[in-house]
């Protein structure tokens, strides 16, 4: 995913306080084999709506109408499939740079979700286990 949006920032847009959200885990999907049948079983389960946001992906919505996470149908065997959390960083790239230096992967670059959501990316353990990394915050300028 690439966009043409600026995704430099300077120390004075760093947030003054810790966020609370830092490290923690803001966003979650479901792979599922039949998006129809996933949502309507998930619907039912936890009450939660969805907003189908591309194809074969759906926006999870909590009770109260929160996003909460997103299902999404993919065509592995169940063994296959996981559930992926996103963990939630205000320094992407030194975030990314600590995967490597780790020994895991950098599966996904920095990419846009959309102007309201921030960006992304993806990572692996050194296993090959993915997990989502977020941020509102665009890129640090280069030193």
């Amino acid at each position: 995913m690439t966009t043409t949006q600026d995704q430099t920032r300077t120390s004075a847009d760093r947030p003054e306080a810790p966020d609370p959200r830092e490290n923690t885990v803001t966003w979650w999907e479901i792979q599922v084999p039949d998006l129809g049948a996933g949502k309507a079983f998930y619907g039912a389960v936890f009450s939660w709506t969805f907003t189908d946001f591309y194809p074969g992906f759906a926006i999870c919505h909590g009770p109260d109408g929160a996003m909460i996470g997103g299902v999404e149908q993919v065509d592995e065997a169940p063994a296959g499939r996981h559930v992926r959390i996103y963990v939630q960083t205000s320094d992407l790239e030194a975030t990314l740079d600590r995967v490597v230096a780790a020994g895991g992967t950098v599966v996904t670059p920095r990419a846009v979700v959309s102007d309201e959501f921030g960006w992304f990316a993806l990572i692996a353990d050194p296993a090959g286990l993915k997990v989502g990394l977020c941020t509102d915050l665009p890129a640090r300028a280069p030193a």
